[in-house]
C-alpha cells in the first residue's frame, strides 16, 4: 500500500514539474515572438549608438588647439575660429591637444664652466607659449628632451665663449641678451620664450 501511494506521488510531482517546465518554455516563446521584446532591443542599440556618435565631436576650449590626424597625417585643427568637429568613426583620430597658453618649462641639467676648477650646476626656468600647433605637432612627444638638449648645449656655448659670469652671477642685469638668445636656440620649435628665470646656482668643485 505504501509503495502504491509512493509511485502515485511520484506521478503527481512529475506530472506538475512537467507542467511547469511547459508553462515555463510557453512563456518563453511567447516573449521572444513578441514586438515588444525588438523594439525594446532596437531601442537599447539606437541610444547606445546615438551616445557612440555624440562623443566623437570634439569641441576646443579657449585658447586650446585639437589636433586630428586622419591615415597618421594632419587633417584637421579645432581652435577657437572651429571650435567643434565630428571625428569620422574609425577613420579620424584625437592627435593631440595643444595649449596655446603661457606654460612653464624647468630644467637642472645645466653645468657651466667657468675655469678649469669652477663647475656650477644651474637651475633655470623658462616660460614659453606655442606660436604654432601644427608646426610645433611633430616635436610633441620628445619635446622636453628635445628643449633641454638644444637649451643647454646653446647655453655652453655662450659661456664657453667667456660669458660664464653672466649666466652665473650677472644674468639679472643680461636677462634680455641671454631671452634672445634662448628664443634663438627653440626657434625651429615654433615657440615663444617670454621669461627666463636662475632659481639656483649650485658650486660643484673648484
Amino acid at each position: 500500500m505504501k509503495y502504491l501511494f509512493f509511485i502515485l506521488s511520484s506521478q503527481t510531482s512529475s506530472s506538475t514539474s512537467s507542467n511547469s517546465s511547459q508553462s515555463s518554455t510557453e512563456s518563453l516563446m511567447k516573449l521572444v515572438q513578441s514586438p515588444i521584446l525588438y523594439i525594446v532591443l532596437g531601442a537599447i542599440v539606437l541610444l547606445i549608438i546615438v551616445f557612440y556618435l555624440f562623443r566623437r565631436i570634439v569641441k576646443a576650449k579657449s585658447n586650446t588647439v585639437i589636433i586630428v590626424t586622419r591615415k597618421g597625417k594632419i587633417h584637421k585643427t579645432i581652435d577657437d575660429r572651429n571650435p567643434k568637429y565630428f571625428m569620422v568613426p574609425f577613420v579620424d583620430k584625437m592627435g593631440a591637444v595643444i595649449s596655446l597658453k603661457e606654460q612653464e618649462f624647468t630644467s637642472d641639467q645645466l653645468f657651466i664652466n667657468n675655469g678649469p676648477d669652477h663647475l656650477y650646476k644651474v637651475n633655470y626656468t623658462l616660460t614659453y607659449k606655442v606660436l604654432d600647433a601644427v608646426q610645433h605637432y611633430p616635436y610633441l612627444n620628445n619635446f622636453q628632451k628635445l628643449l633641454t638638449s638644444q637649451l643647454n648645449d646653446r647655453l655652453r656655448e655662450f659661456a664657453d665663449q667667456g660669458n660664464a659670469l653672466i649666466l652665473v652671477k650677472d644674468y639679472r642685469e643680461h636677462s634680455e641678451d641671454i631671452l634672445a638668445l634662448v628664443n634663438k636656440a627653440v626657434e625651429e620649435y615654433h615657440i615663444q620664450v617670454v621669461a627666463f628665470k636662475v632659481n639656483r646656482i649650485e658650486p660643484l668643485g673648484r
